[in-house]
């Protein structure tokens, strides 16, 4: 999976998510990577690689980060994997036209693409998709539970829903950009949630569960509604950031020096076009930490608890607009977990305290940049080594004479006329209450 020909080290776990969802909405359930290419040491970083693939090995700059990417994977596959697939009749298979695994949704511009398995009891669907909306699911909710699982969280909660005569469900999403969901039916029984015996939901797998937490556990309930007023919670965080970065450590050359953001900016730009020594933020790839301090004062003499109720609510920490890469969020030294897509936020509940709190943001973006800008130096000078070619001239049309030798191209390597990712946090970042 994820074989592609598109510019060598840009995409990233958020540009791969919709890919996977729309392979296992089409049935697929077991995923075999593409590619681990083979990279010794000796061929430095990013090392070596071919023309097609999406990179995942040690070299590249979001590896320590990608299980959280790898782990909803394995969440997905491992449900997708159990009971059996149902026809719903929602696709027809053709022989020409390849459209995912050969088959096409008749209805090609629906809002919500699925597919359905039945396991003893239970039926559920994984639902791949955006924004708000109505699906309407092939599955009485009679007397059943309608929930959402959350593949990339491991959790759950209430699907809103509405019977219809025929044995089939209206339900309502609401998901984020390159979204999906699990929306299940579970057998029918009077049983609280999460009672398994009593529900006829089945065990869910060891690589569905997260920390030890069961992903059919109810998610904490819902805290009032924020409307920015809250004492406890402020909306954007405005104190200054400073941030500090560092390449990948197979990489010897100095690093862009530590700034200070009143503002939070796109990397791309400081500095200037075409002036790429290995300390210019304009052509960095790597992790830059973000930190500053934000106060949590609870309203009158009310304590804020570290708990999930609805007196005091679950915190999260959403880090608004992050074009490309990953982050990794830390508050007062707490591990928050990593935030890999949509909607790009972060559960910080346990970590979060009354008066001061440090915040920390790992953010790395991709080898992309750095690349265009070793295009740009002499190789003594360049911070990266690959097999890839460096263009220091426009890129075209390829010559249809080997033209992965002769001429600039996608699959051949980094070109100075190539248009560099926007990188860095550009935020607002906003502490909210749910």
């Amino acid at each position: 999976s994820f074989t592609h020909m598109h510019r060598h080290y840009s995409p990233d776990p958020a540009y791969l998510k919709p890919l996977a969802d729309m392979a296992f909405a089409d049935g697929a359930n077991r995923l075999v990577w593409h590619t681990f290419t083979c990279s010794p040491k000796k061929f430095g970083v990013p090392g070596a690689e071919y023309f097609a693939g999406s990179h995942v090995n040690r070299n590249v700059t979001w590896h320590r980060d990608a299980a959280a990417f790898v782990k909803y994977i394995g969440r997905c596959q491992a449900m997708l994997q159990r009971g059996a697939p149902v026809d719903d009749g929602e696709f027809v298979n053709v022989a020409t036209n390849y459209h995912g695994w050969g088959r096409y949704r008749k209805v090609e511009d629906a809002q919500f693409t699925t597919t359905h398995r039945r396991e003893g009891a239970v039926d559920f669907f994984f639902v791949a998709g955006e924004g708000r909306g109505e699906v309407v699911l092939n599955a009485s909710s009679e007397g059943r539970k309608v929930e959402l699982w959350d593949a990339v969280t491991a959790t759950r909660k209430g699907a809103p829903a509405q019977a219809f005569a025929d044995g089939k469900t209206r339900v309502t999403l609401d998901l984020p950009i390159g979204g999906s969901c699990f929306v299940v039916f579970a057998g029918t029984g009077s049983g609280e949630s999460g009672d398994t015996g009593r529900t006829g939901v089945s065990p869910v797998p060891e690589s569905c569960r997260t920390n030890g937490q069961d992903a059919r556990c109810p998610s904490p309930a819902a805290a009032p509604a924020f409307n920015g007023q809250d004492a406890r919670c402020p909306s954007v965080v405005t104190n200054a950031w400073r941030v500090t970065f560092a390449y990948h450590k197979g990489v010897s050359a100095e690093p862009p020096a530590p700034v200070t953001m009143e503002t939070l900016r796109d990397w791309t730009s400081y500095g200037e076009a075409g002036k790429a020594p290995s300390t210019s933020l304009r052509y960095f790839s790597g992790t830059a930490t973000y930190r500053t301090t934000v106060n949590l004062e609870p309203p009158n003499t009310q304590t804020l608890k570290h708990s999930n109720t609805p007196q005091h609510g679950r915190y999260k920490l959403s880090l608004g607009n992050v074009p490309t890469g990953l982050a990794h969020v830390f508050v007062n030294g707490k591990d928050c977990g990593t935030v890999w897509c949509a909607p790009w936020e972060a559960d910080i509940s346990q970590a979060v305290r009354e008066g001061k709190n440090e915040i920390e943001i790992r953010y790395v973006n991709n080898w992309y940049n750095r690349l265009v800008g070793d295009c740009f130096v002499q190789p003594s000078e360049r911070v990266t080594t690959t097999t890839l070619r460096y263009w220091n001239v426009v890129r075209n049309e390829p010559d249809p004479k080997a033209w992965w030798l002769t001429k600039p191209t996608v699959c051949s390597g980094p070109s100075v006329s190539d248009k560099l990712q926007p990188s860095g946090l550009l935020g607002p970042v906003s502490l909210v209450c749910r």
